[in-house]
C-alpha cells in the first residue's frame, strides 16, 4: 500500500455551472461550495477531487475553513444532510494543461475521471464531485464468465 495524504487546494463559492446545477437540481448561477484537494500516495500527486455543494443546504452562518477538515461531516453537521448513496459515472481522459500541472503529468497522459451525484436520504441530490485519478495509483478490473 501507499502512504496517503491529502493537500486542500482552496475552498471557494462559485456560481454554478449549467451542466452542474442540472445533476444537483438548482438553478444555474446559484451559489456553490467547492473543496479542491489532492490526494498523495507516497507523496506523490495520485488523485485529484473538486466537490461541490450547494451553499443554500447550509442551515446556518459558517465559516469556509469548516470544510477543511471534512466535507461530509460539514453536510452533516452544517447543512443536517445525510448521505443515502452516489450514483457514478466512469469515464476516461485525456490530460489537459491544467490538470497536468496539479497531477504532476505530461499534458496527453490518460486518465480516470469520476463524476458522482451524491443523494440524501430523501432522494434529493445533495453534492456532486469529480476525481481524477492518474495511472499507476488506481485500476478497474473485470471479470467476464462465461455462463453456464
Amino acid at each position: 500500500g501507499y502512504t496517503p495524504e491529502t493537500k486542500q487546494i482552496e475552498i471557494a463559492e462559485e456560481a454554478c455551472p449549467e451542466s452542474i446545477a442540472q445533476k444537483l437540481d438548482i438553478p444555474t448561477q446559484s451559489s456553490i461550495l467547492i473543496s479542491r484537494n489532492i490526494l498523495f500516495a507516497d507523496g506523490n500527486p495520485a488523485i485529484y477531487v473538486e466537490d461541490m455543494i450547494p451553499k443554500s443546504l447550509a442551515k446556518e452562518d459558517f465559516n469556509p475553513r469548516e470544510m477543511e477538515a471534512s466535507i461530509l461531516n460539514f453536510l452533516e453537521e452544517r447543512c443536517q444532510e445525510r448521505i443515502a448513496y452516489t450514483i457514478s459515472e466512469i469515464l476516461p481522459r485525456i490530460c489537459g494543461d491544467e490538470l497536468s500541472q496539479i497531477l504532476g503529468i505530461e499534458p496527453w497522459q490518460a486518465l480516470i475521471e469520476t463524476d458522482g451525484v451524491i443523494f440524501n436520504e430523501n432522494n434529493e441530490p445533495i453534492m456532486f464531485s469529480k476525481s481524477y485519478y492518474r495511472d499507476p495509483f488506481i485500476r478497474f478490473s473485470v471479470i467476464r464468465k462465461k455462463q453456464t
